[in-house]
């Protein structure tokens, strides 16, 4: 009961997404990584802007540097979430060998601020973007790789999604498997983990 998820096997559903949130962590880390170290040289490059000679309009070519403080700190919070995700993917390990349910919660957790995450950052970049005028949005190299960002945070969204269904039903399968204390007439009994 609960061992067959989407055609296959609860454990090996466990071990693909495992892998699948290392690929996406680490895919999230080496973009906020490559945005926050580059960002000034790219916004510190030339370009050429066509003058605007229209009456009573203010153009907005240059960013505030609210958005970009925000921007900038959220990628370093997305940086520091990435290491503790990470060890939640260590411990997710230990469950393949000891079979403990106990031992799926740290990465069950880690995976719901990770989807939360996705939301702030790919917001807060969306921000970023949206605070000059239109023709300004991407007249820079940091705006094209922001963008480009922003779409690989969709996709991490939905697989994130669907990641925490397959750590659930993991843990649910653990849970009916595994060795569990259960309190029985006022004593404690140990069932077996593979009978």
């Amino acid at each position: 009961m609960g061992e067959k998820v989407c055609c296959c096997h609860a454990v090996t559903g466990a071990a693909v997404v495992g892998c699948g949130q290392l690929i996406i962590l680490m895919m999230m880390l080496s973009g906020s990584g490559l945005i926050l170290h580059n960002y000034d040289a790219w916004q510190g490059q030339t370009t050429t802007i066509i003058p605007t000679t229209v009456a009573n309009m203010t153009i907005d070519a240059i960013e505030t540097r609210w958005s970009v403080g925000l921007m900038k700190i959220t990628l370093a919070w997305s940086c520091g979430f990435c290491a503790v995700w990470f060890l939640s993917l260590l411990i997710l390990c230990l469950s393949f060998k000891y079979y403990r349910p106990v031992f799926v919660i740290p990465n069950f957790v880690a995976l719901i601020v990770a989807i939360l995450a996705t939301l702030l950052i790919g917001g807060v970049l969306i921000g970023r973007i949206c605070d000059v005028q239109r023709p300004y949005q991407t007249d820079q190299l940091g705006e094209v790789v922001i963008v480009y960002f922003i779409a690989f945070l969709v996709f991490a969204f939905i697989f994130l999604c669907v990641c925490l269904f397959f750590v659930a039903q993991y843990h649910k399968y653990l849970k009916e498997h595994s060795g569990l204390v259960v309190p029985l007439n006022g004593r404690r009994l140990e069932e077996k983990a593979w009978e």
